[in-house]
């Protein structure tokens, strides 16, 4: 009985594998009767390259201290030593016990620390997730706590990834680098993926088991055919999937249906088989609603914006939709806080429930109208508060209201210098004086863009160096302390272009305020453009001879205004531009005006209206824009029409000032099918007509149809003001001819579906289909004479450079006037995307 404290004590060190020690005991020490005794001497051994002294700090213990023994006074130092993680075992002797002095010695298993470690059987993709998911560190003990924690999150990782199988096997060396410290080969045999080869229900009779496996969204069977999800059982996700199968039958009034049972089985060594059993229970349906506490809007108003009715299906995702936030903003709780009311809440109270019927009592607090105190702005590092605060439709003093939120949200987004990832909205209510406070969270993306591309087209080599400051700031042009590389952050677009080859060149400068005066959204552009094409000779007298030119310079001067109505996210643009051409046997348009100096005034109008949600890659919303561009009809004007009208001078002498009008009208959609899946439809439509039928279409500003719709890849292209159209499949201009023309149409559907979305890239892949045609008459016009195609798609957006995108196209139909086009091409295209 007298030993008895010294055992348990050194049962609970040994049971408890925290620490390993063992004392020496003599024969007449009795923890009966312990006595003092001043400490001789401390040693250490088992250790190399032992540092006495920092090992007798850890013991807390020092030569010529006094202690009792046998007692619990040396615990503390065996305590000390463990928890410093540095031995794997410790081991306390009292080595000797003469008159009042005693001696200890410790033996220590030193765990050395880790150096470094390799990753060994998996790809080096996983190299970078591994390593943030373990987080080692070089100088960490080394124990076999720390193996089995390794070893742990591992496997965790891989059965995340659906290899229920992972193996892992740490190899340790000492580190010929650093022979104190430990090297680990982490040996990974990931075994195959475990998929599922069955998923079975029972007790279910509302629905097969066909429509409740459509639920599961991520647990699926393995199938040859499934590609676009592959088969893996991963247990998070099976236990959402779950929760999904409920949702199924809440949503069609099964309100106390539940899973009373469910088993994951291993079938063989590579699947598993799932087993659910369902208890549905009966339907329910709604009876009575009624509501308490409304005193701004009557029941009939509540209940017809609810929009459920006695006797439908007791549906609680749909009561919940409808209460508190329906995407489309039908729902109750949006028609209180767009009128101020952001304290409102409702709450709704099954009262009654007979039978399958239930009764529903909405409890409401409307609250009192909250306004808007402070609105703030944060996250920003380059672009100003002014220019992020003017997109803001809140305002301090306004009544709050969550559709304000919303748009001013959408804002944000279309300005395209942030992540909208990372856009939010904080509101921040005071409900003692009834205010709230708005913050916006921002986060700066990379906006500017630079385009260094070359093409190779018609025996001939083309390339493009580009930039555009999409935040810039022409105030601070002359502080060189803001130029990185130059000064930004007032919401200025600043551009320059060029483009050259063998025979071309093209200059391009544009500049555009999109708040001139600070005060309203009206915006000024600025854009001056020279091109050239110049094809030379040189004779047997080495005479160099000008045998094909074409010059044109432009300048455009544009103003752009935002409506209010009929709501803010219609603008109307009005632009006046001055073209001059000088042509001498030029091959880029109608051949009877090949020769000759022309001057082209014209005026354009836009009218437009855009609600998509984001610049890069829209998942709602849409945009139509109607525009009027022509010239004055000079011919008619007496004053400025040839006296000796247009019968016998020649084409090339008729067009001293061109003439013509047009119309063009663009219409496109975004939606959301399912997760990332987005549909985008567009229809296109252009007219271009003349004042004078002497003279006929004008040679400048037709529309060409066929290939990637970029003007790059054709040496005339934007010089002569042409709307180049793309149609996939087909060559550059092989729908409308060289030549042009007055009318098209055109129509698109695409499927497109996000692959990565980060500050760096932006990429999703499409498949699409779509037709049109062009007409030279305009009386020639058939809007359902198309070219068809479809294909396929890659779409790379990255700051710096911009879009980047491939598409293979297959064409469906046949050119007569160009029999040897190929059945199928690639596109590629930089910079922009199809017009």
């Amino acid at each position: 009985m007298l030993r008895l404290p010294y055992l348990l004590f050194c049962s609970f060190l040994l049971c408890s594998n925290v620490l390993h020690a063992q004392f020496s005991e003599l024969d007449n020490a009795s923890y009966s009767s312990p006595k003092r005794y001043k400490i001789e001497d401390i040693t250490f051994v088992g250790m190399q390259n032992t540092d006495q002294r920092g090992l007798l700090l850890l013991t807390h213990l020092a030569i010529g201290d006094t202690i009792s023994y046998p007692s619990d006074d040396l615990s503390g130092a065996i305590e000390s030593l463990w928890q410093s993680g540095k031995f794997g075992n410790i081991k306390l002797n009292v080595v000797g016990l003469v008159e009042n002095k005693m001696q200890l010695e410790f033996e220590l298993t030193e765990n050395f620390p880790l150096s470094r470690y390799n990753f060994v059987g998996v790809k080096r993709g996983d190299w970078e997730d591994l390593k943030k998911k373990l987080s080692l560190r070089s100088g960490v003990p080394v124990n076999q706590e720390l193996m089995n924690t390794v070893d742990r999150k591992i496997k965790e990782y891989y059965t995340d990834k659906g290899f229920l199988n992972t193996e892992v096997t740490i190899r340790t060396r000492p580190d010929e680098k650093q022979p104190t410290s430990q090297l680990w080969n982490i040996v990974i045999d990931k075994k195959q993926k475990v998929k599922i080869n069955e998923i079975s229900f029972e007790g279910n009779t509302a629905f097969t088991a066909k429509k409740l496996k459509k639920r599961l969204k991520e647990t699926k069977e393995k199938r040859w055919w499934s590609i676009l999800k592959a088969s893996k059982y991963v247990e998070t996700d099976y236990y959402k999937d779950k929760e999904n199968i409920i949702a199924l039958y809440r949503e069609k009034g099964y309100r106390d249906a539940a899973i009373t049972f469910d088993t994951v089985q291993r079938h063989d060594d590579r699947t598993v088989d799932i087993k659910i059993r369902i208890k549905e229970e009966k339907p329910y349906y709604f009876r009575n609603i009624t509501w308490l506490g409304n005193s701004k809007y009557p029941a009939s108003k509540l209940s017809s914006m609810l929009g459920i009715k006695k006797g439908d299906i007791y549906n609680q995702k749909n009561l919940e939709q409808n209460l508190y936030m329906n995407p489309n903003g039908q729902d109750v709780t949006s028609l209180y806080m767009d009128d101020g009311h952001l304290f409102f809440n409702v709450m709704p109270a099954e009262i009654n429930i007979e039978k399958d019927s239930i009764d529903i009592e909405m409890r409401m607090f409307e609250g009192k109208q909250a306004t808007i105190d402070e609105v703030t702005v944060s996250g920003n590092t380059k672009t100003y508060d002014h220019v992020i605060l003017r997109e803001l439709t809140t305002r301090p003093g306004q009544l709050f209201r969550r559709t304000d939120l919303m748009r001013s949200q959408t804002g944000l987004q279309q300005l395209g210098y942030f992540n909208p990832e990372k856009l939010n909205v904080i509101p921040k209510p005071n409900p003692k004086d009834g205010t709230v406070d708005i913050e916006y969270i921002v986060e700066e993306k990379p906006s500017d863009q630079f385009e260094a591309s070359v093409s190779y087209g018609g025996q001939r080599v083309f390339g493009s160096l580009g930039v555009s400051f999409n935040n810039f700031s022409l105030r601070n042009i002359a502080n060189r302390k803001t130029w990185k590389p130059l000064p930004t952050g007032d919401g200025q677009k600043l551009s320059t272009r060029a483009q050259f080859g063998q025979y071309f060149q093209s200059y391009n400068f544009s500049f555009t305020e999109p708040w001139i005066g600070g005060k309203k959204p009206n915006s000024l552009s600025v854009t001056l453009a020279h091109s050239i094409w110049k094809i030379s000779s040189t004779s047997v007298d080495n005479v160099s001879t000008v045998t094909n030119l074409s010059r044109n310079s432009i300048i455009s001067v544009g103003y752009g205004k935002r409506l209010q109505a009929p709501d803010d996210f219609f603008t109307l643009y009005s632009e006046l531009s001055y073209q001059y051409f000088h042509m001498f046997n030029s091959t880029f348009v109608d051949p009877q005006y090949k020769t000759g100096f022309y001057n082209n005034m014209y005026g354009r109008i836009v009218l437009s209206r855009s609600s998509v949600n984001h610049n890069i890659y829209p998942t709602a919303g849409s945009t139509f824009r109607f525009t009027l561009q022509g010239t004055l009809p000079y011919s008619k004007i007496k004053v400025l029409a040839r006296k000796e009208g247009y019968d016998n001078i020649p084409p090339a002498q008729r067009l001293k000032w061109v003439e013509f009008y047009k119309f063009k009208f663009d219409a496109e959609w975004f939606s959301t099918l399912k997760g990332k899946l987005v549909l985008f439809t567009r229809a296109n439509i252009g007219y271009m007509n003349y004042y004078n039928q002497k003279l006929g279409l004008a040679p400048f500003d037709r529309f060409y149809m066929g290939g990637t719709g970029l003007n790059s890849n054709n040496a005339q292209g934007g010089m002569f003001g042409q709307d180049i159209v793309g149609l996939r499949g087909y060559d550059d201009l092989s729908i409308s001819g060289a030549s042009g023309a007055g009318i098209y149409n055109r129509f698109t559907i695409e499927l497109r579906h996000k692959i990565i979305e980060n500050q760096m890239i932006t990429a999703y892949g499409l498949a699409f289909a779509e037709g049109g045609s062009a007409w030279t008459q305009n009386r020639q016009f058939n809007p359902f004479e198309l070219r068809r195609s479809a294909g396929v798609g890659l779409r790379l957006f990255m700051p710096m450079i911009g879009l980047i995108g491939m598409d293979y196209g297959w064409r469906l139909d046949n050119i007569p006037s160009a029999p040897g086009m190929a059945k199928s091409q690639f596109h590629f295209i930089i910079g922009q995307n199809f017009n």
